[in-house]
């Protein structure tokens, strides 16, 4: 942990002293590069340190709501991941007709201006049409 300090103080003092050398040429600067961080800096750093990490003077429900996200994580990818296989299985399920050549098509007559009581004479005319087409087996209506 002490390690990792030090080396975050390191780079902030890299950073003042670069942010330093940019305004050395605007104006005269009497602080070296290598000084120490102000004690501002050092406070901060520390406080920063302490509020980001869990160490072992944490307290018992924190470390406990980890293990509970990391757990209900796990439960949740595995959940996805079954999800993923029946969808799979889904695909490739026999229904006992062929599927193949199928073609569905969703019709609704009230864009084209039908009402409730011309609909068995379109819905007759449709299948009346559709099984003249050459290619076409039969024909089924289904609401």
């Amino acid at each position: 942990m002490r390690a990792a300090k030090c080396e975050r103080e390191d780079n902030l003092r890299s950073y003042i002293g670069h942010g330093q050398a940019r305004r050395a040429s605007e104006e005269p600067q009497h602080q070296s590069f290598g000084e120490s961080l102000p004690d501002q800096t050092k406070s901060w750093c520390a406080q920063r340190d302490a509020q980001r990490s869990i160490h072992e003077g944490s307290s018992v429900p924190q470390k406990s709501l980890i293990v509970l996200q990391a757990a209900l994580s796990l439960v949740l990818l595995a959940g996805a991941g079954l999800l993923t296989e029946s969808l799979r299985n889904l695909e490739s399920q026999q229904f006992g007709f062929e599927t193949d050549g199928r073609l569905i098509v969703k019709v609704d007559p009230g864009l084209a201006g039908y009402t409730a009581d011309r609909l068995d004479g379109l819905y007759r005319t449709l299948r009346e049409r559709l099984g003249q087409i050459p290619e076409v087996e039969s024909v089924s209506l289904s609401l």
